[in-house]
Protein backbone atom coordinates (compact mmCIF):
# COMPACT_ATOMS: atom_id res chain seq x y z
CA UNK A 1 0.00 0.00 0.00
CA UNK A 2 2.81 2.39 0.90
CA UNK A 3 4.56 1.71 -2.38
CA UNK A 4 1.34 2.47 -4.32
CA UNK A 5 0.86 5.81 -2.57
CA UNK A 6 4.53 6.68 -3.06
CA UNK A 7 4.23 5.85 -6.74
CA UNK A 8 1.20 8.12 -7.08
CA UNK A 9 3.02 11.01 -5.47
CA UNK A 10 6.06 10.36 -7.62
CA UNK A 11 4.00 10.40 -10.81
CA UNK A 12 2.29 13.61 -9.77
CA UNK A 13 5.55 15.32 -8.84
CA UNK A 14 7.09 14.37 -12.17
CA UNK A 15 4.09 15.72 -14.07
CA UNK A 16 4.13 18.99 -12.19
CA UNK A 17 7.89 19.33 -12.56
CA UNK A 18 7.58 18.84 -16.32
CA UNK A 19 5.03 21.64 -16.39
CA UNK A 20 7.52 23.88 -14.61
CA UNK A 21 5.13 24.46 -11.77
CA UNK A 22 6.57 22.57 -8.81
CA UNK A 23 9.84 21.14 -7.63
CA UNK A 24 10.50 17.59 -6.62
CA UNK A 25 10.16 18.41 -2.91
CA UNK A 26 6.53 17.28 -2.60
CA UNK A 27 3.09 18.82 -2.56
CA UNK A 28 1.85 19.40 0.93
CA UNK A 29 2.78 22.04 3.43
CA UNK A 30 4.19 20.42 6.60
CA UNK A 31 1.47 19.73 9.13
CA UNK A 32 -1.38 19.83 6.62
CA UNK A 33 -3.28 16.85 5.30
CA UNK A 34 -4.35 16.49 1.70
CA UNK A 35 -7.90 17.62 2.45
CA UNK A 36 -6.67 20.55 4.53
CA UNK A 37 -4.56 21.61 1.61
CA UNK A 38 -7.62 21.57 -0.64
CA UNK A 39 -10.23 23.34 1.45
CA UNK A 40 -10.46 25.62 4.44
CA UNK A 41 -12.54 24.49 7.41
CA UNK A 42 -14.34 21.87 5.40
CA UNK A 43 -16.57 24.48 3.75
CA UNK A 44 -15.21 23.98 0.25
CA UNK A 45 -13.74 27.50 0.03
CA UNK A 46 -10.16 28.28 -0.92
CA UNK A 47 -7.77 29.33 1.81
CA UNK A 48 -6.19 32.02 -0.38
CA UNK A 49 -3.42 32.89 2.08
CA UNK A 50 -2.25 29.28 2.16
CA UNK A 51 -2.84 28.54 -1.50
CA UNK A 52 -0.91 31.57 -2.66
CA UNK A 53 2.36 29.64 -2.36
CA UNK A 54 3.35 26.79 -4.62
CA UNK A 55 3.41 24.19 -1.86
CA UNK A 56 -0.24 24.92 -1.11
CA UNK A 57 -1.24 24.55 -4.75
CA UNK A 58 0.73 21.34 -4.89
CA UNK A 59 -1.43 20.09 -2.03
CA UNK A 60 -4.53 20.91 -4.00
CA UNK A 61 -3.16 19.16 -7.09
CA UNK A 62 -2.31 16.14 -4.96
CA UNK A 63 -5.88 16.10 -3.65
CA UNK A 64 -7.33 16.28 -7.18
CA UNK A 65 -5.05 13.48 -8.32
CA UNK A 66 -6.03 11.17 -5.45
CA UNK A 67 -9.73 11.90 -5.98
CA UNK A 68 -9.37 11.11 -9.67
CA UNK A 69 -7.76 7.76 -8.93
CA UNK A 70 -10.51 6.87 -6.46
CA UNK A 71 -13.19 7.63 -9.05
CA UNK A 72 -11.54 5.03 -11.29
CA UNK A 73 -13.07 6.46 -14.47
CA UNK A 74 -12.11 5.18 -17.89
CA UNK A 75 -10.31 7.39 -20.39
CA UNK A 76 -9.38 9.93 -17.72
CA UNK A 77 -5.81 11.19 -17.39
CA UNK A 78 -5.50 11.90 -13.67
CA UNK A 79 -2.07 13.39 -14.11
CA UNK A 80 -3.35 15.97 -16.60
CA UNK A 81 -6.29 16.77 -14.35
CA UNK A 82 -3.96 17.39 -11.41
CA UNK A 83 -1.69 19.55 -13.55
CA UNK A 84 -4.64 21.68 -14.65
CA UNK A 85 -5.76 21.99 -11.04
CA UNK A 86 -2.32 23.23 -10.03
CA UNK A 87 -2.24 25.76 -12.87
CA UNK A 88 -5.65 27.07 -11.87
CA UNK A 89 -4.56 27.34 -8.26
CA UNK A 90 -1.43 29.42 -8.82
CA UNK A 91 -3.34 31.85 -11.05
CA UNK A 92 -6.13 32.29 -8.51
CA UNK A 93 -5.15 35.84 -7.57
CA UNK A 94 -5.08 36.84 -11.26
CA UNK A 95 -8.64 35.78 -11.89
CA UNK A 96 -11.20 38.54 -11.63
CA UNK A 97 -14.63 37.92 -10.20
CA UNK A 98 -16.23 38.39 -13.61
CA UNK A 99 -14.03 35.67 -15.11
CA UNK A 100 -16.04 32.94 -13.43
CA UNK A 101 -18.57 31.66 -15.92
CA UNK A 102 -20.56 28.58 -16.72
CA UNK A 103 -17.41 26.89 -18.00
CA UNK A 104 -16.27 26.58 -14.38
CA UNK A 105 -19.22 24.29 -13.70
CA UNK A 106 -18.54 20.83 -15.01
CA UNK A 107 -21.32 19.18 -17.00
CA UNK A 108 -21.56 16.52 -14.30
CA UNK A 109 -22.42 19.20 -11.73
CA UNK A 110 -25.43 20.30 -13.75
CA UNK A 111 -26.50 16.71 -14.32
CA UNK A 112 -26.24 15.95 -10.60
CA UNK A 113 -28.50 18.92 -9.87
CA UNK A 114 -31.06 17.78 -12.43
CA UNK A 115 -31.01 14.25 -11.04
CA UNK A 116 -31.61 15.56 -7.53
CA UNK A 117 -34.59 17.58 -8.72
CA UNK A 118 -36.02 14.59 -10.57
CA UNK A 119 -35.62 12.48 -7.43
CA UNK A 120 -37.60 15.05 -5.45
CA UNK A 121 -40.32 15.06 -8.11
CA UNK A 122 -40.45 11.27 -7.94
CA UNK A 123 -41.24 11.55 -4.23
CA UNK A 124 -44.65 12.87 -5.29
CA UNK A 125 -46.20 9.79 -6.79
CA UNK A 126 -49.35 10.03 -8.84
CA UNK A 127 -51.11 8.10 -6.10
CA UNK A 128 -50.37 10.87 -3.61
CA UNK A 129 -52.22 13.37 -5.76
CA UNK A 130 -55.13 10.98 -6.23
CA UNK A 131 -55.33 10.32 -2.49
CA UNK A 132 -55.41 14.05 -1.84
CA UNK A 133 -58.15 14.57 -4.43
CA UNK A 134 -60.20 11.70 -3.00
CA UNK A 135 -59.89 13.13 0.50
CA UNK A 136 -61.00 16.55 -0.72
CA UNK A 137 -63.97 15.04 -2.59
CA UNK A 138 -64.98 13.12 0.54
CA UNK A 139 -64.96 16.32 2.57
CA UNK A 140 -66.99 18.11 -0.11
CA UNK A 141 -69.52 15.25 -0.05
CA UNK A 142 -69.82 15.61 3.72
CA UNK A 143 -70.53 19.32 3.36
CA UNK A 144 -73.09 18.69 0.62
CA UNK A 145 -74.80 15.99 2.68
CA UNK A 146 -74.96 18.29 5.67
CA UNK A 147 -76.31 21.17 3.61
CA UNK A 148 -78.91 18.98 1.91
CA UNK A 149 -80.04 17.23 5.09
CA UNK A 150 -83.17 18.36 6.87
CA UNK A 151 -81.22 19.26 9.98
CA UNK A 152 -78.66 21.34 8.11
CA UNK A 153 -81.28 23.23 6.13
CA UNK A 154 -83.37 23.93 9.20
CA UNK A 155 -80.40 25.04 11.26
CA UNK A 156 -79.49 27.54 8.55
CA UNK A 157 -83.05 28.85 8.40
CA UNK A 158 -83.30 29.11 12.18
CA UNK A 159 -79.96 30.91 12.39
CA UNK A 160 -81.18 33.45 9.85
CA UNK A 161 -84.26 34.01 12.02
CA UNK A 162 -82.06 34.54 15.07
CA UNK A 163 -79.86 37.11 13.30
CA UNK A 164 -82.90 38.99 12.00
CA UNK A 165 -84.27 39.08 15.52
CA UNK A 166 -81.04 40.51 16.94
CA UNK A 167 -80.79 43.07 14.14
CA UNK A 168 -84.35 44.17 14.90
CA UNK A 169 -83.37 44.96 18.48
CA UNK A 170 -84.56 41.79 20.16
CA UNK A 171 -82.84 40.59 23.31
CA UNK A 172 -80.87 37.34 23.45
CA UNK A 173 -83.53 35.31 25.24
CA UNK A 174 -86.28 36.33 22.84
CA UNK A 175 -84.13 35.63 19.81
CA UNK A 176 -83.06 32.22 21.12
CA UNK A 177 -86.70 31.32 21.44
CA UNK A 178 -87.30 32.54 17.90
CA UNK A 179 -84.42 30.36 16.72
CA UNK A 180 -85.81 27.27 18.41
CA UNK A 181 -89.30 27.90 17.09
CA UNK A 182 -88.04 28.43 13.55
CA UNK A 183 -85.98 25.27 13.68
CA UNK A 184 -88.83 23.21 15.09
CA UNK A 185 -91.28 24.56 12.54
CA UNK A 186 -88.86 23.78 9.72
CA UNK A 187 -88.28 20.23 10.89
CA UNK A 188 -91.98 19.62 11.29
CA UNK A 189 -92.70 20.91 7.81
CA UNK A 190 -90.11 18.60 6.31
CA UNK A 191 -91.47 15.73 8.37
CA UNK A 192 -94.95 16.36 7.03
CA UNK A 193 -93.65 16.06 3.49
CA UNK A 194 -91.99 12.75 4.31
CA UNK A 195 -95.00 11.33 6.13
CA UNK A 196 -93.17 11.03 9.46
CA UNK A 197 -95.28 13.47 11.44
CA UNK A 198 -95.37 11.53 14.68
CA UNK A 199 -91.65 10.78 14.94
CA UNK A 200 -90.67 14.29 13.88
CA UNK A 201 -93.01 15.88 16.37
CA UNK A 202 -91.82 13.65 19.17
CA UNK A 203 -88.16 14.33 18.40
CA UNK A 204 -88.76 18.05 18.04
CA UNK A 205 -90.42 18.15 21.46
CA UNK A 206 -87.58 16.19 23.01
CA UNK A 207 -85.00 18.46 21.40
CA UNK A 208 -86.92 21.54 22.56
CA UNK A 209 -86.86 20.20 26.12
CA UNK A 210 -83.09 19.76 25.85
CA UNK A 211 -82.77 23.31 24.55
CA UNK A 212 -84.86 24.73 27.40
CA UNK A 213 -82.81 22.81 29.98
CA UNK A 214 -79.61 24.13 28.41
CA UNK A 215 -80.82 27.74 28.54
CA UNK A 216 -82.10 27.26 32.08
CA UNK A 217 -78.67 26.01 33.14
CA UNK A 218 -77.07 29.21 31.86
CA UNK A 219 -75.82 27.90 28.51
CA UNK A 220 -75.26 30.36 25.70
CA UNK A 221 -77.32 30.36 22.52
CA UNK A 222 -74.78 28.65 20.30
CA UNK A 223 -74.17 25.83 22.76
CA UNK A 224 -77.89 25.27 23.29
CA UNK A 225 -78.63 25.29 19.57
CA UNK A 226 -76.03 22.59 19.16
CA UNK A 227 -77.58 20.59 22.01
CA UNK A 228 -80.99 20.94 20.36
CA UNK A 229 -79.66 19.71 17.03
CA UNK A 230 -77.81 16.78 18.57
CA UNK A 231 -80.86 15.73 20.58
CA UNK A 232 -83.08 15.86 17.53
CA UNK A 233 -80.68 13.89 15.34
CA UNK A 234 -80.16 11.24 18.01
CA UNK A 235 -83.90 10.88 18.35
CA UNK A 236 -84.48 10.54 14.62
CA UNK A 237 -81.68 8.02 14.21
CA UNK A 238 -82.97 5.99 17.16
Amino acid sequence: MLSIVSSRHLVLSVLLAISGMVGATGCLEPGKSTEEGAVDGGEGERDEEYWADEDGCGGYADFVYEECLEEDEEDVDCGSRATEAYAECITWDDREEGDWGEDDWEEDDWEDGEDEWEDREDDWEEGDWEDGEDEWEDREDDWEDEGESAEGACEERAWTTYEECIDAGGDAERCRAAYAAAYEECIESIGDDEGDDESDEECAERARAVYDECIGAGGDAERCRYAYSEAYEDCMEG
